[in-house]
């Protein structure tokens, strides 16, 4: 399989990190915050939760990363690590905090990533997102914001890669009937179109 400029770079920088370049650490939590920060917020729906799930990932992730058989693979093995990390600070969270399901649904904003900047309506997509079940909405976010392919997300959400397209299929139909709703409709549905395809 042919790799891409991004997984080279990705494979270069965790080379580097695993010789002890603190550069190079400095720079994959440049590459990788923004991003990291936006699929923790859609998980946890807390700020500040989605806060420490990251750094502690970032934490874990370099203490282990001799771990990570292909690095340029660093991306799909970041997301479970932090994916993990969330749900964890999630039943932490939940046990010492009496939180209602009013407060779990509260919707915070998300901070857009380097993929999302190419959607001009970033407040409007955050918001049919907030109004979906957890697993359409985690499922979008990987596929069309984190740009995971779907045996990466598979991977990560220990799915068969053909429940993976299905719940995408679903997740895609949801998405425009909530953005239909709105009152900006076109600009939500330009978001998640039918132009952008994976693999039947």
């Amino acid at each position: 399989m042919t790799k891409t400029a991004d997984q080279i770079y990705d494979e270069w920088l965790v080379l580097k990190v695993r010789a002890g370049d603190m550069d190079a650490v400095s720079a994959l939590v440049k590459r990788w915050q923004p991003a990291a920060l936006s699929y923790a917020q859609i998980v946890t729906r807390e700020k500040e939760l989605a806060a420490e799930a990251v750094q502690e990932s970032w934490i874990s992730g370099i203490r282990a990363i001799r771990k990570l058989r292909d690095p340029a693979r660093f991306r799909p093995w970041f997301y479970k690590i932090i994916h993990n990390q969330c749900i964890n600070g999630l039943r932490t969270h939940q046990k010492h905090l009496k939180v209602t399901a009013a407060q779990r649904l509260e919707v915070n904003s998300m901070q857009a990533s380097d993929s999302m900047d190419s959607l001009e309506h970033q407040e409007l997509v955050n918001l049919v997102l907030s109004q979906m079940p957890e697993n359409q909405r985690v499922i979008l976010t990987l596929f069309y914001l984190s740009e995971l392919e779907v045996d990466e997300i598979a991977e990560l959400l220990k799915l068969p890669s053909g429940t993976v397209k299905s719940r995408l299929h679903t997740a895609r139909g949801a998405f425009r009937r909530l953005s239909e709703r709105s009152e900006s409709s076109t600009y939500s549905r330009e978001a998640f179109s039918l132009g952008v395809q994976y693999d039947e």
